[in-house]
């Protein structure tokens, strides 16, 4: 059985969650999650496997189960970065195994890309930072969708989460890193169909992103939802304790524009 395969580009903390278990509440997609992240602990193939036979046995087999013969897309999802590091997070592990995943995509004749990214940077990295300290990476809107996506049901925190003091220096390699990785991505697959989504437009209109993402893999048009819910409701001068101190930091920069406060 044929179908459309299909890849989302992207960077932590800007709308993955949203979209992939958006997409993959589609009768005829298969949207799997993050295959080549060293750091997870869940995944059914050890981190030696090499990254060809990860694609064409785990991600987009040749053929797939009666099952789920009405299957019309079949995807993933795949940091930026993958499958090394962010300089601003050096903490978490690279896998030199899986270093030839971008050569084998990119050798994927009928591979369409969607890439998504998040506008507001600084909001980004306020959210990784905060997933980090706190290890509450998402909150699921019901137990039962949680054991769905067979992962242990955390609901959205009762308690405001304290503020957090962000590093100037940090923040910047962050910034200059997310846009270097940005630019590259979309000069590496221009020979690929692509659409670009921000986590904005899929906070602002979820149904209207669906749609348009639908009619790009090929598939019939539904009303998506996620599974997820926002973790993060205060405005970044209330999260970020010396935001006032952030923002007179990059005022002469072009990161400037991500101080809306």
């Amino acid at each position: 059985m044929s179908y459309q395969k299909f890849v989302i580009i992207t960077y932590p903390r800007s709308g993955t969650h949203m979209l992939r278990t958006s997409l993959a509440g589609h009768p005829n997609i298969i949207c799997h999650g993050e295959m080549f992240n060293p750091n997870k602990k869940d995944t059914p193939y050890s981190s030696n496997i090499e990254a060809q036979s990860i694609v064409n046995d785990w991600i987009y087999p040749q053929t797939i189960s009666p099952l789920e013969s009405d299957v019309h897309a079949v995807g993933f999802v795949h940091h930026a970065y993958h499958p090394g590091v962010q300089r601003a997070w050096p903490e978490n592990r690279a896998n030199p195994a899986w270093n030839s995943i971008w050569s084998f995509l990119k050798e994927i004749e009928d591979l369409k890309v969607i890439y998504l990214y998040r506008e507001n940077l600084l909001s980004r990295h306020l959210s990784q930072l905060m997933a980090l300290e706190t290890g509450h990476w998402q909150a699921y809107s019901t137990q039962k969708m949680a054991e769905n996506e067979g992962k242990p049901y955390m609901a959205k925190p009762t308690k405001q989460r304290p503020s957090v003091e962000i590093n100037p220096e940090l923040l910047n390699d962050d910034f200059e890193e997310t846009l270097q990785y940005r630019q590259k991505m979309t000069g590496y697959f221009l020979d690929k169909p692509s659409i670009g989504i921000s986590y904005e437009q899929l906070c602002n209109n979820l149904p209207l992103i669906s749609a348009r993402v639908s009619t790009f893999l090929g598939v019939s048009v539904m009303n998506l939802q996620p599974t997820l819910e926002k973790l993060e409701n205060r405005t970044l001068a209330e999260a970020i304790s010396n935001y006032a101190e952030l923002k007179q930091y990059f005022s002469n920069s072009i990161h400037a524009k991500y101080f809306t406060d």
